[in-house]
């Protein structure tokens, strides 16, 4: 049965898809995602493959329940300082910020559940953009399997991005340091978020990004302003079992040997034609 390896993230604008492009670049990887694909899309449906690379940020959602039952799943989670995550701008989205600190928090309750788990590995973006082949070295050791084909300071020489990839990546060029602490730039939108959704300091101690509290006093004097992000920022995140469910069945079913994607595809159809009518309607 096919290995995959699922990367995922804190949240948007996290450094995900730099990191699947070096994962596809530099590893011996046969099959992967175009662009973006949740782990419930079957390895079946890339074809016969050794290893096949999977990529979706803020998916750390059930993630644990995939681990303790599938042994060939292995998850990449990459995070960045939340008050830089939240100040940061999409590509095509100029007119206001992405997200907000509401992603930060979901995934702080979806990581206690992570950390322990011995095919689950965490890097932090500032790390892996400063040190891009020491990080190589921690991953190649956490999962020996993946074989190596190139460093990850020389990513761009061989990269072959699809155009969603390079849109997202504005340009192919080697890994750098970029945007961090840019944060500091954004004081009224740092502040707005804290009040919205609540204090951050615990947990920028507990991944490195202060030795304690008294960054929160550079937001004494700042006064309160409203900002408006293009993600919802609803604490209560709908989520469902589905996901996890089929997710389950698909690895079951190729370990029988059976292609998962034919066996649902009448239970496919009757839903979208379901949902034809209900629009008809």
């Amino acid at each position: 049965m096919s290995r995959r390896i699922h990367i995922t993230s804190s949240g948007p604008r996290t450094g995900t898809t730099l990191l699947t492009e070096v994962f596809k670049s530099c590893f011996n990887i046969d099959c992967s995602c175009d662009h973006e694909a949740p782990i419930s899309k079957s390895n079946s449906s890339f074809g016969k493959c050794n290893t096949v690379l999977t990529k979706l940020p803020s998916s750390t959602h059930r993630l644990r329940t995939i681990l303790d039952n599938v042994k060939s799943v292995y998850v990449v989670c990459v995070i960045r300082d939340p008050r830089d995550m939240i100040v940061s701008y999409h590509g095509r989205i100029t007119d206001k910020y992405y997200c907000g600190l509401n992603y930060w928090f979901k995934f702080l309750n979806d990581y206690e559940k992570l950390k322990n788990h011995p095919r689950f590995i965490l890097i932090r973006y500032e790390d892996f953009t400063a040190n891009p082949d020491k990080i190589q070295k921690q991953i190649e050791q956490k999962f020996p399997f993946l074989k190596h084909k190139h460093k990850f300071s020389e990513y761009h020489l061989y990269a072959k991005p699809d155009d969603d990839t390079l849109k997202a990546l504005k340009k192919l060029r080697p890994i750098e340091s970029k945007g961090i602490g840019t944060w500091k730039k954004h004081l009224p939108r740092i502040k707005q978020q804290l009040i919205k959704h609540g204090d951050i300091s615990e947990s920028l101690i507990q991944f490195g990004y202060e030795e304690n509290a008294e960054w929160e006093k550079i937001l004494e004097n700042i006064s309160e302003q409203e900002f408006e992000s293009y993600k919802d920022e609803s604490i209560e995140r709908k989520t469902s079992n589905k996901g996890v469910l089929v997710t389950l069945f698909n690895f079951w079913c190729e370990k029988l040997h059976l292609n998962p994607d034919k066996i649902l595809k009448p239970i496919r159809n009757i839903t979208q034609r379901n949902k034809k009518k209900e629009v008809e309607k």
